[in-house]
């Protein structure tokens, strides 16, 4: 991967939707040479596939937390998996990350109020295995890293 990839990427990563005919024209290379150099991306793994980014807030989730949950398990993906399994129509367990360091999962949630997230504690804490929780509340998302270079407005 050289420099120009890394551009690609991060023109990729400010803007999804980008074609390669814009991306091209940015990058004052040939159409071809873009589609060529995202199909070695694609092919080599580095870009897995395309998402919506969604704002959470717009759909009434106006509560961002991360959640460090503490457990003592010997199966600890049956645990995992049902924590992650956890349904409502007023939070979303977004993803789920098991990590090291005194907690061994890391979740992340977005509640549509505290409510609603004193509800999905609950039921954690009903499961035998999971000990305690920390959860921090996301203020502000401050900026966003890119390949190589820091985005300068965000």
């Amino acid at each position: 991967m050289d420099e120009l990839d890394i551009k690609i990427l991060n023109l990729l990563l400010h803007d999804g939707k980008m074609t390669h005919e814009e991306i091209s024209s940015r990058l004052n290379l040939s159409r071809p040479a873009i589609h060529r150099r995202i199909n070695n991306l694609m092919a080599e793994g580095v870009i897995k596939g395309y998402s919506v980014l969604l704002d959470w807030s717009e759909l009434g989730f106006k509560i961002d937390t991360f959640i460090l949950v503490d457990v003592k398990t010997h199966n600890f993906n049956v645990l995992i998996d049902r924590i992650m399994s956890l349904r409502d129509a007023d939070y979303i367990i977004r993803n789920g990350y098991r990590v090291t360091g005194s907690s061994c999962i890391l979740l992340r949630v977005a509640a549509k109020s505290t409510n609603d997230l004193t509800r999905l504690h609950d039921r954690m804490k009903e499961m035998d295995e999971v000990v305690d929780t920390n959860t921090m509340l996301v203020l502000q998302k401050i900026r966003r890293e890119l390949i190589g270079i820091r985005e300068e407005n965000q």
